[in-house]
């Protein structure tokens, strides 16, 4: 709870938060408003990063979906819908799952999973997206060819 009132604001008592939780856990997931909402492709953008908790640095993981045409040079994301957690790469992997089935990604006409390339990322996207292209970031892309130029002797 001093996590949440430090980072915005907001106090919240243990009992408000177990009531919240619980009056909130008792519904039903409406699984038929989001599987409408991928109408071609699916991108699935997958990333880490490390912020500073209460608890210490912890590394918080992240999840958007984006419904779109890619085939559209032109065409625009949208319907655009974000997880994270800061536990284990395995129980990330449940949440991506989750959002993937109430976005209805089994019936989308193709799927591409961006990443960084760290190993967790690619092996989630390899268990649950199968099927997808697998696309390096341009930032880490981008890095690594640096990284290679940097070695090779391109001068005659």
């Amino acid at each position: 709870m001093a996590s949440l009132e430090k980072l915005a604001g907001v106090a919240v008592s243990v009992y408000a938060a177990e009531h919240i939780v619980a009056r909130w856990g008792a519904h039903q997931l409406n699984l038929q408003g989001y599987s409408q909402r991928v109408d071609k492709d699916l991108v699935i953008q997958i990333d880490g990063t490390t912020t500073h908790l209460e608890e210490g640095w912890k590394e918080i993981k992240v999840g958007a979906f984006d419904a779109c045409d890619c085939a559209d040079p032109q065409a625009k994301l949208k319907a655009i819908s974000y997880i994270a957690d800061w536990r284990s790469a395995d129980h990330f992997r449940e949440l991506l799952d989750k959002e993937a089935l109430v976005r209805g990604a089994s019936t989308a006409r193709r799927q591409a999973v961006v990443g960084d390339g760290a190993p967790w990322v690619w092996e989630a996207a390899s268990w649950l997206f199968p099927q997808a292209v697998q696309v390096l970031d341009w930032y880490h892309l981008a890095q690594h060819l640096w990284t290679a130029g940097e070695g090779a002797d391109i001068l005659p």
